[in-house]
């Protein structure tokens, strides 16, 4: 956290602390030790549905600034295209237009060891809308997350709602 102090304030932008004293709403949740990948949607119509599969800032079969194919991400792009895939085009199905794209953690075996259950899983933690030009809060997070049956990372605090915190 003081890296990151430092190197906000040298940008002259604002910082977490900076955020946090200022009133901005925020929230902790568990930080899990996977692989960061995500899903960008596009709906141009209600029947024209495409989808791309993306790690940190590449598209899954793009390839690379070394020429390199971008591989799949231990398994994350057959677990999208059989699970999760399927899952949005349902609940997308009656949507006209979209442009969003979702992230997670794809949890496979890393540096910390978690219980086996936890393995193979997705795990959402945000989602940008494209259109809208904005971040979905943390509730609409859990509702979308909720709907859709998709896994999120532990809720340890939110700030705009601290009365539903777990102790």
């Amino acid at each position: 956290l003081e890296e990151e102090e430092k190197g906000y304030h040298k940008s002259h932008h604002d910082s977490l602390i900076d955020c946090i004293r200022k009133g901005q709403i925020f929230n902790i949740s568990e930080k899990l030790d996977g692989t960061n990948c995500g899903i960008e949607i596009i709906k141009t119509d209600k029947d024209n549905f495409q989808y791309k599969l993306l790690t940190h800032n590449y598209y899954i079969g793009d390839i690379d600034p070394n020429g390199n194919p971008i591989k799949d991400m231990r398994g994350f792009k057959a677990h999208a295209e059989t699970i999760l895939i399927p899952k949005l085009k349902t609940w997308l199905q009656d949507t006209k237009q979209c442009h969003i794209y979702l992230y997670g953690e794809w949890l496979v075996p890393h540096l910390v060891q978690y219980q086996d259950h936890m393995w193979n899983h997705w795990y959402l933690f945000s989602i940008y809308d494209a259109l809208a030009n904005r971040e979905y809060a943390l509730p609409d997070r859990q509702m979308f997350a909720e709907e859709i049956g998709l896994d999120m990372p532990e809720i340890f605090f939110d700030s705009d709602r601290p009365e539903i915190t777990p102790d």
